[in-house]
């Protein structure tokens, strides 16, 4: 019995350890969709979701705009914004 011991308990550590690896990406998935994922500081294409720096105009992957710019007094936000923080205008 000892050799069928031996390959059960090889089989139960590579099942587990498969397990484990599984749940960690399934965290680390989850932990992307809360933050945002990518690095501190940098934003997410609305269309594409691929990571830019600030101060982009269009996404270096997919070419969407990622600024909207007031049409009152034309200053430039980000995309997400909803208000002009300079003349308080909704923004498009």
């Amino acid at each position: 019995m000892g050799f069928l011991d031996d390959i059960a308990s090889g089989i139960k550590n590579e099942v587990q350890w498969s397990a484990g690896r599984e749940v960690v990406g399934a965290i680390k998935k989850g932990a992307e969709k809360i933050t945002g994922g990518g690095s501190p500081g940098k934003k997410r294409c609305p269309k594409c979701r691929t990571p830019y720096n600030e101060g982009l105009r269009f996404c270096p992957k997919c070419g969407a705009k990622l600024t909207v710019s007031c049409e009152k007094c034309t200053t430039d936000y980000p995309v997400e914004t909803k208000f002009c923080t300079n003349c308080g205008g909704a923004l498009k």
